[in-house]
């Protein structure tokens, strides 16, 4: 699973350094990367969610802001398999709340997205909700060459808001 961390900017160095002493105990192909947005690290392991969270939560990592999983994870060019899983994703669930985010290379296909999202919004009749209302929350990031998304269930979003940046 690939996860997104935002850190504080400029301490990007020393974030990642005890991001892998934490995990690599329980996920020894454990992969951090900085990319070229300040206050961005990628993070990839085999580790679940829940498990990366717990073990933030007993080893606290200084200037880290917030953890966002994404379970699916896409280069631009294969932007229609992104449709497709987005596509059955949301199939079964309804009142949703979208929030984009885009950096870097991402956005110059934010509008594409965008426009296909709204289109499938409309082909499986649904339709967006306020944040407040909303019982699943559907993130979507772009980052470097790549776009991926995750949908949370609100309250299990909100219990872990520690972690998991809601703005």
């Amino acid at each position: 699973m690939i996860f997104l961390i935002t850190v504080k900017s400029g301490r990007e160095d020393k974030c990642l350094m005890d991001l892998l002493d934490a995990i690599y105990i329980y996920d020894n192909r454990v992969k951090a990367w900085r990319n070229n947005y300040t206050g961005l690290i990628v993070l990839e392991t085999r580790l679940e969610e829940h498990t990366l969270i717990n073990i933030l939560r007993y080893k606290p990592i200084r200037h880290l802001y917030a953890v966002i999983p994404l379970k699916y994870v896409y280069n631009i060019c294969d932007i229609d398999l992104f449709i497709k899983d987005f596509s059955r994703e949301i199939k079964d669930v309804d009142r949703l709340w979208i929030k984009f985010r885009m950096r870097d290379e991402s956005k110059k296909i934010e509008d594409e997205i965008k426009e296909m999202v709204r289109k499938i919004f409309e082909k499986n009749m649904k339709k967006l909700s306020s944040k407040r209302d909303a019982k699943y929350i559907i993130h979507i990031e772009g980052f470097d060459e790549k776009v991926g998304f995750n949908i949370f269930d609100r309250e299990k979003y909100m219990k872990l808001k520690p972690f998991y940046h809601i703005e």
